[in-house]
């Protein structure tokens, strides 16, 4: 969820709390609000800041990726897949 995305939902419940508690929100501390969830929901998203927390397994460089990808297609050859133990899917 993008920082906006996630600025929009909260602001919402933010306003339907504080409307419940009869102190509604001025269009001012609406913006306000808004923006200070969009810089930290973008901040906190950045694999950098992820990474540094260990909230990821880790962080691949752009020019590591095929060596990446090479070793999980070998690993996963290394056992034959058996057959389906699952029924239909149905949508």
């Amino acid at each position: 969820m993008s920082g906006r995305s996630a600025a929009g939902v909260l602001l919402s419940i933010e306003e339907k709390n504080r409307e419940a508690k009869g102190k509604p929100m001025s269009e001012e501390e609406k913006e306000a609000f808004r923006q200070k969830m969009i810089e930290k929901y973008d901040g906190e998203a950045h694999p950098f800041y992820c990474g540094a927390r260990i909230l990821t397994d880790g962080v691949i460089k752009f020019s590591e990726i095929r060596d990446w990808l090479a070793m999980a297609f070998e690993v996963s050859l290394l056992k034959p897949i058996g057959e389906p133990s699952f029924g239909n899917f149905r949508f």
